[in-house]
């Protein structure tokens, strides 16, 4: 075990565990829906596992000056997963349903074949703006431990994605 790094990590998996899940009830509205879909998906505890594997402790300067693409990054991953398992999640039974096609559905009165276009244009926006903030922040100096964390966030976000768009579990075939 790590003695220096594990309290933080058993702290983060009680933050996770204790939130991923917290919010009863259907959301109505995308920017309510998007904070808790980034913590819903594990983006929060991921990326810390990201650092912790990789011994790397951003100082809390370092993060303050990347948390805005770290949130982007994270939408990009929660709703890239609501978007290629919307197909499959739509005709479950649930007493809730937590995905971001029904919520655009819901909040601009719309059907799921322009929620879900809708829901692939957020994606879009939330990926240019991720990029902006990342080239904005490479324009001043910088710590290696950022750059790292770009190049490992991208790898991450990225594989994921494409695991979600090529999933078995996500493929509908009529």
């Amino acid at each position: 075990m790590d003695p220096e790094k594990a309290p933080a990590m058993i702290e983060m998996l009680k933050t996770y565990l204790a939130t991923f899940d917290n919010i009863g009830g259907d959301f109505t509205r995308m920017e309510e829906y998007m904070p808790h879909r980034i913590a819903n998906c594990g983006y929060w505890m991921s990326s810390y596992f990201i650092r912790w594997g990789m011994g790397m402790a951003l100082s809390d300067e370092d993060y303050a000056s990347i948390e805005q693409y770290d949130i982007a990054m994270g939408n990009v991953l929660g709703l890239t997963n609501d978007y290629f398992s919307w197909n499959v999640e739509r005709d479950h039974p649930t007493d809730r349903m937590k995905n971001g096609v029904m919520v655009l559905m819901k909040e601009h009165n719309v059907t799921a074949d322009a929620a879900r276009m809708m829901l692939f244009g957020i994606i879009v926006d939330e990926e240019s703006r991720a990029a902006k903030l990342k080239e904005e922040r490479l324009k001043r100096p910088v710590s290696q431990e950022i750059v790292q964390y770009f190049e490992a966030i991208e790898l991450y976000v990225g594989g994921s994605c494409y695991w979600h768009s090529t999933a078995p579990r996500y493929q509908v075939f009529e």
